[in-house]
């Protein structure tokens, strides 16, 4: 069994390869990764794991957050503080409690057992459950005020919301923006992640309307988007290129 560890704590590294070489003295081998950010470069094709132990630390928490598509080919048990909330979109066969225990390894690595085979048909069926769930809570259209008038635009109709001088706006298909009552965050609650991807700290693209992706520099893309006139730069910041391209290819 060749099993990956993922944490920045080299005593919790410790405490797990001597729990599970403890169960599985003869089969255990233990590979450690500092962070699960290096995925993107060294994941695919070489790390071939039966099963993974991932510390849920402020680091990986973040990269699990942004990486709305992430997708682990192996069973992941989590390894957490009690006070962390695992996201939604990140699914995992068992999760522990720190301080870890040798009784919750050994359970965790009995769920395993039981799952391994059928664990690909479990993720999808998870997922298309959680897809099937959520798309009723995303928003279909928005309220946009204009002084006394109010006026009702299809999330369909959407190309674009983006951040200026400390304003959010949704661009619609016509290229007219207009001013929003909601964060970027909030937003990334509502819309449906299957159109809608954030590119930058700054704009939320819809897949629809992208025309064209550029190479850009320092590793970026810049995205020519569909909307009217609109001309200003949709540019993929290079933390969430990686993503953005798993995103399109859905």
């Amino acid at each position: 069994m060749k099993i990956l560890v993922v944490s920045r704590e080299s005593s919790l590294v410790e405490t797990l390869s001597s729990f599970i070489k403890e169960y599985v003295p003869d089969e255990a081998q233990i590979v450690h990764l500092e962070a699960l950010s290096a995925y993107r470069t060294k994941w695919k094709p070489t790390f071939d794991f039966d099963l993974i132990f991932l510390d849920l630390d402020a680091d990986s928490l973040e990269f699990i957050k942004q990486e709305a598509n992430l997708h682990l080919e192996m069973p992941v048990v989590m390894i957490k503080e009690p006070s962390i909330k695992i996201p939604n979109h990140f699914f995992s066969i068992y999760t522990i409690n720190n301080p870890v225990s040798s009784a919750e390894i050994a359970k965790a690595l009995l769920k395993f057992e039981r799952i391994k085979y059928h664990y690909p048909e479990m993720v999808k069926i998870q997922e298309d459950s959680k897809l099937a769930f959520n798309r009723k809570l995303f928003k279909s259209r928005f309220l946009i005020k204009l002084g006394s008038r109010m006026i009702f635009i299809n999330t369909t109709d959407i190309a674009c919301f983006f951040v200026s001088d400390k304003t959010v706006y949704v661009l619609n298909k016509e290229g007219i923006k207009y001013p929003i009552d909601f964060s970027l965050e909030k937003l990334m609650q509502v819309l449906d992640p299957q159109y809608f991807f954030r590119i930058n700290r700054y704009m939320i693209c819809n897949a629809v309307f992208i025309k064209e992706i550029k190479k850009y520099i320092n590793n970026r893309l810049k995205i020519i988007l569909t909307a009217g006139n609109y001309s200003d730069e949709a540019v993929v910041s290079r933390e969430r290129v990686y993503a953005f391209k798993k995103w399109v290819e859905n």
